[in-house]
Formats: C-alpha cells, sequence, structure tokens
C-alpha cells in the first residue's frame, strides 16, 4: 500500500480523449485519401471491369470506407483536444504575465 505522502506526489497522466495519438492534418489528410480509393474503386466495381482485378478493389472499398470514417472521426476528436491543450497553455502564459 501506498503511504499518503507517497500517493500524493504522484502526477496522475491525462485521460486520453482521442483514439489515436498522431497529429490530426496526418489523420485529416489519411482519411481524405482513403475517401478518394474507396469511391474510385465503388466506381471501378460498379464499371464491371476493375483496373486492379476485383479481389484487390473489393478490399479497397470493404477497409477504405469504414477506416475512412474512423481517421475522419478520431481527426476531429484529437484536433479538439489539441484545441483544448493549445488554450489551456495561453491561459496559464497569459496569467502568469
Amino acid at each position: 500500500f501506498d503511504s499518503p505522502e507517497e500517493s500524493n506526489n504522484q502526477v496522475a497522466e491525462p485521460e486520453r480523449k482521442y483514439p489515436l495519438n498522431v497529429p490530426s492534418p496526418i489523420l485529416l489528410g489519411s482519411s481524405m485519401l482513403l475517401a478518394i480509393v474507396s469511391t474510385g474503386s465503388i466506381f471501378e466495381l460498379a464499371g464491371g471491369n476493375p483496373q486492379f482485378g476485383f479481389a484487390p478493389t473489393l478490399a479497397f472499398t470493404l477497409i477504405g470506407t469504414p477506416l475512412c470514417f474512423f481517421l475522419f472521426y478520431a481527426s476531429i476528436l484529437k484536433a479538439t483536444a489539441e484545441t483544448e491543450e493549445d488554450d489551456a497553455n495561453y491561459l496559464n502564459s497569459r496569467g502568469r504575465n
């Protein structure tokens, strides 16, 4: 068991409010790239003669579409967390002056 003095000295890590610890612009860019690939794959499948073959094109569509939405959602959560952290840093530095 920890003594009360030891438990007070431990610094608690802040709780992450986002699923991936990657900068939000990278998440958003990845989401946009996957959206373009997925949309193109859907049109290739609908056209009847996919350029890369049926199986790879179907895989791009089935994996890329949900992953695109997940990365978009993750970028929004990460950007919100980054903004809140920047606001807190600004307010703390402003209070010291």
